[in-house]
């Protein structure tokens, strides 16, 4: 059977994304072309693609400290001395049999999600004002435990409950990528385990409903459309291409900010050095990227291709790895738009570790 879902599904992807932002471009959001664009770009994949051909053997120990290290920096940053409560039950469950406590890490973070409602005391998919305020540590963990629950259950047995129970809260909190993470990554396990064709009914509905999330955050939000849902999107990512760009005008071929993983949330930034206000933005994987050291730094996309394929190849002997797999390409495809830069190295730093 061809693998569709090889890690070069990100190179294919990348590549329409740019293709359909350039294709756009006078039609929702014109400007000059920086032809750097295209050498940033074709770097950029390249070197993801030359990462998919690594099989990284590094110390379990040595990725272990590396994330706690990193988790207390970014937590200490975030939530100043609570960052001494928040790493150490984080280590315990680093420690623990994901596949084993499947079950109760799904529940755990459903339970996690339903709290922080009642924390923020509203519904974000009703009043998009509030998304903000919801991205609380209950919130990160909430979503991470359902992730890594939902995906080992998956592994053993498809259970269609607890797919649509994942999907309607995290529908109610109105994050489109999130709802992508969960239907992707479940695609991605079914497709494995070659149960796909068997619920394709459910796909189908989770479709329609996310097309009904994003009319409904048309509808709810204090920032007023003239664009139906289909221009959206492609007014979206013709905005993304747009300010990928822009960082490339700013930055030239060594970058301009140099210190952008010293901050844990850097949409913000971006958004203030390129755009001249505070704007959480997207400019893909390679946008932070380029803007921090340019060519200096864009080879870290050798780590996330090598990751990638040291995962695919691990698969094939053991199953246990395809959630781990499944969860991080599903995160790295959305890559195409949005920039995660630097949280989205825990996630591979995790499957790294749990796989060696």
């Amino acid at each position: 059977m061809k693998d569709f879902f090889s890690p070069n599904i990100f190179v294919v992807t990348y590549i329409i994304f740019i293709g359909i932002s350039l294709i756009f471009k006078t039609e929702y959001v014109d400007y000059s072309l920086n032809p750097l664009l295209f050498f940033y770009v074709a770097y950029g994949l390249f070197c993801f693609y030359v990462g998919t051909k690594i099989n990284l053997k590094i110390k379990k120990e040595y990725v272990l400290f590396i994330i706690l290290v990193l988790l207390f920096y970014y937590s200490f940053r975030v939530y100043s001395y609570l960052a001494f409560l928040i790493v150490p039950p984080l280590f315990l469950i680093l420690q623990l049999d994901f596949k084993k406590y499947s079950q109760l890490f799904y529940f755990l973070g459903v339970t996690l999600l339903v709290i922080n409602f009642i924390y923020i005391r509203d519904i974000p998919l009703f009043n998009p004002d509030v998304k903000r305020n919801a991205l609380t540590i209950m919130f990160v963990c909430g979503y991470s435990l359902l992730y890594i629950g939902f995906n080992f259950q998956t592994l053993k047995k498809f259970s269609p409950l607890l797919f649509i129970l994942a999907f309607l809260i995290l529908f109610l909190y109105g994050y489109r990528s999130y709802i992508l993470i969960l239907i992707l990554s479940t695609i991605i396990i079914l497709y494995y385990k070659k149960e796909i064709k068997s619920n394709l009914w459910l796909f189908a509905l989770a479709l329609i409903i996310f097309i009904i999330l994003n009319i409904a955050f048309l509808h709810f939000t204090s920032q007023k459309w003239k664009l139906d849902f289909l221009n959206l999107i492609f007014y979206r990512i013709s905005y993304t291409g747009y300010v990928l760009n822009q960082i490339v005008e700013k930055s030239g071929f060594f970058g301009y900010y140099h210190g952008l993983w010293l901050h844990p949330i850097t949409g913000d930034i971006v958004g203030k050095v390129v755009l001249g206000y505070e704007h959480n933005t997207t400019s893909t994987i390679l946008g932070p990227l380029i803007l921090d050291f340019g060519i200096i730094e864009v080879p870290i996309m050798i780590f996330f291709g090598s990751v990638l394929g040291t995962l695919r190849k691990k698969m094939k002997r053991l199953k246990k790895v395809l959630p781990y797999y499944s969860i991080l390409l599903s995160i790295t495809l959305l890559c195409v738009d949005i920039s995660p830069i630097p949280l989205i190295i825990f996630p591979y730093l995790i499957a790294l570790y749990k796989i060696s």
